[in-house]
């Protein structure tokens, strides 16, 4: 139980963390207890708070999944089980441990990414302003880059250090916000949308822990176990 214990200490109060060196075994067993977690967290938001809130009339609708390839053939399966997993630990959590050459790529990347996916990834765009979003974005991942790498890494690093749940918590709100496309939302319903997001935060808040607690291996197995689990479900359903 001291897994779950401990990302609870972790969050809330730092000093009642139970902190030790972890073998791979003990690291392996701390991803498991994670994804539990996870389902659980999916579970609540995704499938109970739905249901509660229907049939007691509080709404009558809720923000659908969007139709997906993966459910079409197999290799948009694996992409989507183990290269997103990947891509989206490089860019959303590889910086959240400092180190200059991880900071400088990962939130340069970042933002790139979150300028183009808020403006330039609708496919109602005529082509030449998509390319001129994502040209822009390009443009501001390279001078994020670079004026990261222009600043006193001693106080980047001291930063980092005394603020690192909240950079965690940080990152979390940047990846649930970066899943609002994967659903059909109407106008009538978008006062649920931090009820949807809720899940994608509190996966963020298990995945930065991971990270930082057991190593950015460890969270790419964990985010990968999770995406194929998922998947998985859907196949067989």
């Amino acid at each position: 139980m001291n897994y779950i214990k401990n990302i609870f200490w972790f969050y809330l109060k730092a000093s009642k963390e139970y902190i030790k060196q972890l073998s791979v075994k003990q690291k392996l067993i701390g991803c498991i207890f994670l994804l539990v977690m996870n389902f659980v967290a999916l579970f609540i938001f995704e499938l109970l708070v739905p249901i509660l809130l229907i049939s007691s009339g509080l709404i009558d609708d809720w923000p659908r999944i969007k139709n997906s390839s993966a459910n079409q053939n197999l290799i948009s399966a694996l992409y989507l089980a183990f290269l997103i997993p990947i891509m989206e630990e490089l860019v959303g959590r590889l910086w959240i441990v400092y180190n200059p050459k991880y900071v400088s790529w990962s939130l340069a990347t970042t933002s790139g990414i979150i300028i183009y996916k808020l403006f330039g990834s609708n496919p109602n765009l005529l082509w030449y302003e998509n390319y001129r979003w994502l040209s822009i974005s390009i443009i501001i991942s390279i001078s994020t880059f670079y004026f990261i790498k222009s600043k006193n890494q001693d106080l980047l690093e001291k930063l980092w250090n005394n603020n690192q749940r909240k950079i965690i918590i940080l990152s979390a709100l940047i990846f649930s916000i970066l899943h609002y496309k994967h659903y059909e939302i109407s106008f009538g319903i978008i006062f649920l949308l931090p009820l949807v997001f809720a899940f994608y935060f509190i996966s963020g808040l298990i995945l930065g822990y991971a990270r930082v607690r057991y190593g950015f291996i460890y969270c790419c197995i964990l985010h990968i176990l999770y995406n194929s689990l998922l998947l998985s479900i859907k196949y067989i359903s």
